[in-house]
C-alpha cells in the first residue's frame, strides 16, 4: 500500500466506499443462501425437511454447510477482500481526520469505542435508510415475508460479520451487555421481550441525520447519543476477577503506590465497621496519555480489594451533563468509583465550583476510594490538585515493558511463527492499549490463514490498520 493515501472527499464520500462493501458482502451471502436453498429444495419431499435441513444437508452433500445454516458468508468471499480493504479504509480515515475532514461514523466508534464488527452493525442499521434496495435484500436474507419490515436482525449481521464460533460468541456477548452503546440500537416490535437473535437493529432518526450530515459537527454527537454511563454497583455489582497485580506491566514504583492506596481502602473499610465516624474517603488523580492502563489499573484496584466498580466516562460532555452526574446517588456513596475524563468537572471554569466541593466532601465522608483521570494532568485546575489525596503519573511503557505487554497479549492457543521476533516488535514506540487492539487484529488475522498460525504479515497488517509501520 502506498505510504500516501487519498482522505475522503467529505462524509458522503466515506460512506459511498462502506456501502460499497457491505453491498459486496450481502450480494455474496444471498448467492451462498440461494445455493443452499437449490441443494434442499431437490432432495427436500416436504415442509419438514426443508425445516430440518440445517440436519441432514451437511450429511448428503458434497459442500459442508458454513458455521450458520443459511446465509453465512463464505471465509474466502471475505478475505478476498477483508484484509487490503479494511488497511486502505483505515489510512484514508486518518488522512481525513489529519486535514479536519469530520466523518460521522469514524468519530461514534472513537467516541464509543466500537470495534469493526460493532461499526458494521451501525452501518447495517444506516443502509436501508440510504437506499430501499438494502431493505429488499435483508427481507431475503433473513426470510421476512410476513413482517415486510426489511430491518436487519441481530442473528442477520451476527451472520454476516462473524467468521467463527469464537468471534460470533464475542459479539453476542457485547450486544447483549446494557451498559453497551451497541446495546441500545436493540429494539423489538413486540410487545413482549424477544430473544436477542431477533432483536432489530435500529438508529433513532436523529442520530441517522447525523451520520448523513454532508458535514457532520464533532459537538453535536453528544447531544443525540444517550450517555455511556456504566454503573455497574447500581444495576449489576461487579467485582472484577481479573486482572491480578502481576498481570499490571507498569513502573515499580507506581504499582506500589496502587497497591499502597488498596491497603488504606482495606484499613478505612475495616475502620469504618468498628463504627469509627472518621472522613476516610480519598480521592486520587490517574494522569496519563490513552491507553498507559490507567482503567486497567482500577480495575486491579477494584480485584484486590473485591469491591464492585462504578465506571463514568466524561468524555465530550457538555457543562450541564457533567453537572447533572454530580448528583448521581451513585456517585455519592459507592465504595470504588472511577471518573474517566475529569477534567469536565475539574478543569472547566463553567463547572459550579460549590457542587464540586460539596460532591468532594460527600466522597470523603465515607469510607471510599475515588480514582479520576485525564491525559494531561495540566488540565486540572490548580485549586483541585492541591485538594487531592494524591496524583500518580502513569508513563509510556519502555521496551521491556512493550514485549511483556506482547507476550500477554498472546493466547495459549495461538502458534508463533519462528520469523516473529519479539524484540524487533517491541522496539515500536505505543502504548498498552495500542499494543492490546493491534494484537487482538493480527490474531484475527492468523485465525483465517492455513495452518493457523501468527506470523510476522499479521502483525504487520494489524499495525497498518492504526496507521503504525512495524518493521519486522
Amino acid at each position: 500500500m502506498s505510504a500516501k493515501v487519498a482522505p475522503f472527499a467529505d462524509n458522503w464520500a466515506y460512506l459511498k466506499t462502506e456501502l460499497g462493501w457491505l453491498e459486496r458482502l450481502l450480494l455474496a451471502a444471498v448467492a451462498k443462501q440461494r445455493q443452499d436453498n437449490r441443494e434442499v429444495n431437490q432432495i427436500a419431499q416436504s415442509p419438514a425437511d426443508r425445516a430440518t435441513s440445517h440436519w441432514w444437508k451437511g450429511i448428503i452433500t458434497l459442500t459442508p454447510p458454513a458455521f450458520q445454516d443459511d446465509c453465512r458468508v463464505p471465509p474466502k468471499a471475505i478475505k478476498s477482500h477483508k484484509q487490503s480493504y479494511q488497511q486502505l479504509l483505515a489510512a484514508r480515515i486518518q488522512a481525513s481526520q489529519s486535514q479536519g475532514i469530520v466523518l460521522a461514523l469514524p468519530l461514534l466508534c472513537d467516541r464509543f469505542q466500537l470495534s469493526i464488527p460493532e461499526k458494521n452493525l451501525v452501518l447495517l442499521a444506516l443502509a436501508p435508510e440510504i437506499n430501499r434496495r438494502y431493505s429488499r435484500l435483508y427481507r431475503y436474507l433473513q426470510a421476512d415475508t410476513s413482517r415486510l419490515m426489511g430491518i436487519p436482525t441481530v442473528d442477520l449481521g451476527l451472520r454476516l460479520f462473524c467468521r467463527n464460533d469464537l468471534e460470533w460468541r464475542r459479539l453476542r456477548a457485547q450486544l447483549a451487555k446494557p451498559s453497551a452503546f451497541i446495546h441500545q440500537l436493540l429494539h423489538t416490535l413486540e410487545a413482549e421481550p424477544a430473544p436477542l437473535l431477533d432483536r432489530y437493529l435500529q438508529l433513532s432518526p436523529e442520530l441517522v441525520n447525523y451520520l448523513l450530515a454532508e458535514a457532520p459537527q464533532g459537538d453535536e454527537l453528544h447531544r443525540l447519543v444517550p450517555a455511556a454511563v456504566v454503573t455497574e454497583a447500581i444495576a449489576q455489582p461487579q467485582i472484577y476477577s481479573a486482572p491480578h497485580w502481576h498481570e499490571v506491566v507498569l513502573p515499580r514504583p507506581l504499582l506500589q503506590s496502587l497497591q499502597g492506596l488498596v491497603q488504606q481502602m482495606q484499613f478505612n473499610l475495616s475502620l469504618s465497621a468498628t463504627g469509627a465516624e472518621t472522613a476516610l474517603g480519598q480521592v486520587v488523580l490517574f494522569a496519563g496519555a490513552a491507553g498507559t492502563g490507567k482503567t486497567y489499573a482500577a480495575k486491579a484496584i477494584a480485584q484486590a480489594l473485591q469491591q464492585p466498580l462504578t465506571l463514568v466516562d466524561l468524555t465530550h460532555r457538555s457543562a450541564t451533563e457533567c453537572q447533572a452526574l454530580l448528583s448521581h446517588p451513585a456517585l455519592q456513596t459507592a465504595p470504588l468509583v472511577l471518573i474517566r475524563a475529569a477534567q469536565q468537572w475539574l478543569g472547566r471554569q463553567e463547572t459550579n465550583d460549590n457542587l464540586i466541593s460539596r460532591w468532594l466532601s460527600q466522597r470523603r465522608q465515607v469510607p471510599s476510594l475515588t480514582l479520576l483521570t485525564t491525559h494531561f494532568m495540566q488540565s486540572i485546575r490548580p485549586r483541585w490538585r492541591y485538594q487531592l489525596e494524591g496524583v500518580l503519573e502513569f508513563p509510556l511503557p519502555n521496551q521491556l515493558q512493550r514485549r511483556q505487554l506482547w507476550q500477554q497479549m498472546l493466547p495459549d492457543d495461538i502458534e508463533v511463527a519462528d520469523e516473529v521476533d519479539w524484540a524487533k516488535v517491541a522496539r515500536l514506540a505505543l502504548t498498552g492499549g495500542e499494543i492490546q487492539a493491534i494484537a487482538q487484529a493480527a490474531l484475527a488475522y492468523a485465525r483465517l490463514a492455513e495452518p493457523s498460525r501468527l506470523q510476522a504479515k499479521h502483525l504487520r497488517q494489524a499495525a497498518a490498520l492504526r496507521g503504525k509501520t512495524l518493521r519486522l
